[in-house]
């Protein structure tokens, strides 16, 4: 609800595992931040996109750090309302290759 979703939002394992919780080198950021900034990016691609339909495909910039090393990614990610365990909608956000 803070994020302005009318729909419960669930995150996949995966996308939490490899991009929503951060490498502890960054210090900096937290889960909760890049939480906030992965729906921040999906709400801003739903109110932009004419008719979005059950699937919305946006991108996330991530800060990783792996091999000592920083670095931004771009990320890919989609998003799928459907039926939750009680016919509610449950909107999913998820890696590309996530079903």
């Amino acid at each position: 609800k803070e994020a302005g979703f009318r729909y419960p939002v669930v995150i996949t394992r995966n996308l939490w595992e490899c991009y929503i919780d951060p490498a502890p080198q960054l210090q900096y950021e937290t889960a909760t931040d890049r939480l906030r900034d992965t729906l921040a990016n999906l709400a801003a691609t739903i109110e932009s996109t004419k008719n979005p339909g059950n699937c919305i495909w946006f991108t996330v910039s991530f800060e990783m750090y792996f091999d000592g090393k920083r670095s931004t990614e771009l990320i890919k990610l989609k998003s799928i309302i459907k039926p939750g365990f009680n016919s509610t909608k449950v909107i999913t956000v998820m890696l590309p290759d996530e079903y």
